[in-house]
């Protein structure tokens, strides 16, 4: 993909816009349904904004390397390994949706200040390239407000999956 200006610029935007659009979704879920799951190992509302804020601090990292080494080394985690050894359910959704958007803030007003050949290093490694989106955690955001656990369906009914 080639990030001239109109397209580097569009994508800093929407990529600024993913702490909102996570708080939003969020705010939108009700309290009693925050630690439902809708199923045997998926997440919780509550899980899947700590794990945002997990994911922004590493990518916020990958990005740095790709951008300042040489030849960087970019690896994975697994997530569900995390969620469990550091107790999602435990952490505060709150403290994880600020560090979300100062994370997020920071690394946006880094990538405004790169040069247009930085842009060039991002090609080619999508899980890095800032794309407008939350890898996932826009996604959720976007599914939680299109599903019926909004109008709290599920959990209601009884078909309650507790952590």
């Amino acid at each position: 993909m080639f990030f001239d200006a109109i397209t580097r610029e569009s994508f800093l935007s929407r990529y600024q816009q993913g702490p909102a659009i996570l708080r939003q979704a969020w705010n939108e879920v009700p309290a009693e349904a925050q630690t439902w799951r809708p199923g045997a190992g998926k997440w919780s509302a509550h899980e899947v904004v700590i794990h945002c804020a997990d994911s922004e601090t590493y990518a916020a990292i990958r990005i740095r390397l790709l951008l300042a080494e040489a030849e960087p080394l970019i690896v994975g985690y697994d997530e569900n390994i995390w969620a469990r050894r550091f107790d999602y359910l435990a952490s505060d959704p709150e403290l994880a949706l600020q560090l979300v958007g100062t994370v997020r803030g920071h690394t946006s007003a880094m990538l405004a200040r790169m040069p247009e050949e930085a842009w060039g290093r991002m090609v080619g490694t999508p899980t890095v390239v800032p794309t407008g989106r939350m890898t996932g955690c826009a996604a959720m955001a976007n599914t939680w407000r299109s599903t019926p656990l909004r109008s709290g369906e599920p959990w209601r009914r009884g078909s309650v999956d507790k952590p």
